[in-house]
């Protein structure tokens, strides 16, 4: 299943998350043709709240890179 997502795909993930650890980050992306990886460092489950000035941006700039259509 995951290895037909054709859509532009960015897994970030949080060093710290306790819910979902770490180590499916990679697992996750690299099933995914194409996909980037970005770590938030100190991070846990929800680092779209906690470290939004990271996330945001991040994620901005993936999508800004790779147009949609």
């Amino acid at each position: 299943m995951l290895p037909s997502i054709t859509a532009p795909t960015l897994v970030v993930h949080g060093t710290d998350d306790v819910f979902n650890p770490a180590a499916n980050a990679p697992l996750l992306a690299g099933r995914i043709p194409g996909a980037g990886l970005r770590w938030i460092e100190g991070a846990r489950h929800a680092y779209f709240e906690e470290f939004r000035a990271v996330a945001s941006p991040m994620t901005l700039e993936f999508l800004a890179d790779r147009p949609l259509g």
